[in-house]
């Protein structure tokens, strides 16, 4: 089977406006966080139809990395189509975030690397009562962690995340896109170009009708009522009126979707 591009997988089956969000660096810094994710969404004047979530990071916090799945894991019961992105080399938490995208819409390069592991903790000072307790804490989000992947897994199951996570003394090992897919931690093979990068802003896919329409109309428009006289100017004022119709005939489409 032929890996898809990421244009093709975008343009497949969304007629909707696109939400874009990346990943890159240590989740629960910056912009990776649940409430910057939640904010992203609740700011759109309306639902988006997908989210795309693009993923470069070898993790970060646990405890954030589950605040986002929980985000996009409540947007796909929402019914918007959640795909997840997975571009060199991806763990740790970030596998987290890479599992909460709709059925059938995990997807990661063939350049890209992929490592589930036990849980860690790193430059902690603690007491032996301190120990203890993390101890336990540990063992709690490795039991989640063992469920999620098992769970989203088609051929893993617990015990056979669980042999995963523990290998190379609990830290895990890095799989191949083909070892993560028979893994069933991913779901298509999906390549991109510099030229197939999208801007991080909602993108409508406006339906071809709605724009011969628009075109039609703003043709008219800018000729009938701003007097245009000189082929730049018509162009640059049917351009503006273009877009302004095509968005509210797309705006005007989605509200119907919505309440059918």
């Amino acid at each position: 089977m032929d890996n898809k591009t990421f244009t093709q997988i975008l343009r497949g089956n969304i007629s909707g406006p696109i939400l874009k969000i990346s990943l890159e660096g240590v989740i629960g810094t910056g912009n990776n966080t649940a409430e910057y994710i939640s904010k992203r969404i609740e700011g759109l004047m309306c639902t988006p139809a997908c989210i795309i979530v693009e993923i470069r990071s070898t993790g970060g916090l646990i405890e954030e990395a589950v605040k986002i799945y929980n985000v996009l894991d409540n947007a796909v019961k929402g019914g918007i189509l959640v795909k997840t992105f997975c571009y060199g080399y991806v763990a740790s938490a970030a596998t987290v975030v890479a599992q909460a995208a709709s059925p059938g819409e995990r997807h990661i390069s063939s350049e890209s690397l992929y490592l589930i592991h036990k849980c860690v903790v790193k430059d902690e000072e603690m007491t032996a009562e301190e120990c203890m307790s993390m101890s336990d804490t540990l063992k709690t989000i490795d039991d989640w962690l063992v469920k999620l992947y098992g769970k989203k897994s088609k051929y893993l199951g617990e015990n056979g995340a669980r042999l995963l996570m523990e290998e190379n003394g609990c830290r895990g090992r890095w799989l191949d896109y083909n070892e993560a897919m028979a893994f069933g931690l991913a779901d298509e093979v999906c390549e991109i170009s510099n030229d197939e990068v999208i801007d991080n802003v909602v993108m409508p896919i406006v339906d071809h009708s709605y724009l011969v329409i628009a075109i039609i109309v703003a043709l008219y428009i800018a000729n009938l009522l701003f007097d245009a006289t000189d082929f730049a100017e018509l162009l640059l004022v049917t351009g503006i009126v273009c877009i302004a119709i095509s968005q509210i005939l797309t705006l005007k489409k989605l509200l119907k979707d919505k309440q059918d």
